[in-house]
């Protein structure tokens, strides 16, 4: 009975939110391979139109994956910001 409860509230809590932040937002996701993968998530962790910055290794390269809004924010905006901080080395094309 517990267990039903508490799904039940997770299913009351949870669903709303992402409804939320789905609505009117869009989402694109980009990998940059940058020096310094923690600079990069500070440039870009406050700037309007990030929703998420992640750091990864890919392969011997440090990585930063970010999750933007494409109306609010461009892929070159970010690129900018990387580059004024000193750690973008390019985007990463898998």
């Amino acid at each position: 009975m517990r267990t039903a409860f508490f799904a039940l509230f997770l299913l009351w809590v949870c669903l709303p939110l992402s409804a939320w932040s789905a609505e009117g937002s869009q989402r694109e996701q980009r990998t940059f391979v940058v020096h310094c993968y923690d600079v990069g998530i500070r440039v870009l962790k406050d700037r309007p139109g990030i929703h998420e910055v992640k750091r990864r290794w890919e392969g011997l390269e440090e990585t930063n994956i970010v999750i933007f809004d494409p109306q609010r924010v461009s892929e070159q905006d970010i690129r900018k910001w990387l580059r004024e901080s000193g750690t973008f080395i390019r985007t990463f094309d898998p």
